[in-house]
């Protein structure tokens, strides 16, 4: 068990040395430097160690029975739940930590602070493909120097050595990583977002370039917009297939969920965007407005919870307007500490164990934690009354998690006990003398 005294004495030694005014000879300030550099070879114990309790878990969930791939996928869902860390995060670390034990020489080096966490991933991500006798020689060959290398340096050195002892390996990676090919797309600063396509080298080079040279030749003809910004409307354009992205009338539909009384202008509470996150009460206006060829599905919610309004529905699947409104009622997968874009809606009680298809019976999952809950040692419930959903984990770990307000924490609202209709009506009413 992990001594807590122990470690509250170290931070408060450690804490203790770094305000402490230096005293005698010596530069002045030296003591948050020496601070510095004990937690940095704290830090890399603690990723050596905590690499060693992942492929523990790993193995002990390997000798229960489990199919590789399903252990694999249940360790990497609990230690981004125990670690408060992303799924590819703790996917990431899963691997590296099979990877490391297979290098023993590598992850001394780590434990005792010779080298960083970083300079060990470099190496770690080169050689997770190879055999256990290459692996063998790669530790062999690259231990004696790994203490003087940088990150950069460290993965081209593990690559060379790599490439010697398998020199098929960077061929077999090429086409492996040709066929990782995706798209993906995130809220940038606000009222922006971010879209990236990863996909072959010379296909995406030749897109780039093919817009890059459409842009320089409006920009020479005389547009009064900057090469970066003809070049992103340039390649919205040709994917949206409009011919001017200048024009607001984009023909596709935009999910906005927002305040009643921001619509109309009586407050400026935040809206949301689907699939981007908060934007500014006028921005989300404008797109109402603008709305003659753009579907802008609006969400409306209650003025004293933030809940979306539900309708009850005895089917079994989410779809149509049900799921329209557990989309806009949850974005993200509510797996607790997942942020990716949720892509399934689950019954957090099975429906073939008599569980409803309704907004409160629901949870919006990612595709990875919707086939983890239903693997074995898993169980997730839902307190009524609460709200409050638990995930349970086969090691007996406990999460919660709780629905949140649809449009964000934080927000502070004029108070308001009677819609805009009914004040208005009021005022009509009793008109002021």
């Amino acid at each position: 068990m992990l001594d807590a005294v122990a470690v509250k004495d170290l931070i408060e030694a450690l804490t203790t040395h770094a305000t402490t005014p230096t005293t005698g000879p010596g530069p002045a300030g030296a003591q948050y430097v020496d601070a510095m550099i004990a937690l940095e070879h704290l830090d890399r114990w603690v990723a050596a160690r905590r690499y060693e309790l992942i492929d523990a878990l790993h193995e002990h969930r390997l000798t229960q029975g489990s199919w590789e791939p399903e252990a694999t996928r249940s360790v990497e869902t609990e230690v981004a739940m125990a670690t408060g860390t992303s799924r590819g995060t703790a996917a990431a670390r899963t691997c590296r930590a099979g990877t490391l034990r297979r290098l023993p020489r590598v992850a001394a080096l780590l434990a005792a602070g010779e080298v960083s966490e970083r300079v060990a991933c470099e190496v770690l991500d080169e050689a997770r493909h190879l055999d256990p006798d290459q692996m063998a020689a790669l530790d062999d060959r690259l231990a004696p120097v790994l203490a003087d290398l940088t990150p950069k340096r460290a993965e081209h050195a593990a690559r060379t050595i790599v490439l010697q002892l398998d020199p098929c390996a960077a061929e077999r990676q090429a086409r492996q990583n040709r066929t990782d090919r995706y798209v993906t797309s995130g809220p940038g600063p606000t009222g922006t977002a971010w879209l990236t396509v990863h996909g072959p080298a010379e296909q995406v080079a030749a897109a780039y370039e093919a817009v890059h040279a459409h842009a320089a030749g409006r920009f020479a003809d005389g547009d009064p917009r900057s090469m970066g910004q003809l070049m992103c409307d340039t390649a919205i354009e040709r994917l949206t297939g409009i011919v001017d992205v200048t024009d607001p009338r984009i023909v596709l539909e935009v999910g906005v969920l927002m305040d009643a009384d921001s619509l109309l202008g009586d407050q400026d509470v935040p809206a949301m965007m689907a699939g981007h996150g908060p934007l500014p009460a006028g921005l989300a206006r404008r797109l109402v407005d603008q709305a003659s060829r753009t579907w802008v599905r609006r969400f409306f919610t209650d003025p004293v919870d933030d809940t979306v309004v539900a309708r009850d529905s005895r089917r079994r699947r989410f779809d149509g307007p049900l799921r329209h409104l557990v989309d806009a009622a949850e974005r993200h997968c509510q797996r607790p500490g997942c942020d990716c874009r949720a892509r399934d809606v689950d019954h957090v009680e099975p429906h073939a164990e008599g569980g409803r298809t309704t907004l409160q019976t629901a949870q919006s999952l990612c595709r990875p934690d919707h086939t983890t809950r239903h693997l074995p040692g898993w169980d997730v419930t839902r307190d009524p009354r609460t709200r409050t959903t638990r995930w349970r984990t086969p090691t007996g770990h406990t999460y919660d998690t709780t629905r949140p307000p649809a449009l964000g924490h934080g927000l502070r609202r004029t108070p308001r006990y009677r819609s805009v209709l009914e004040r208005e009506v009021a005022r009509l009413a009793h008109p002021a003398p």
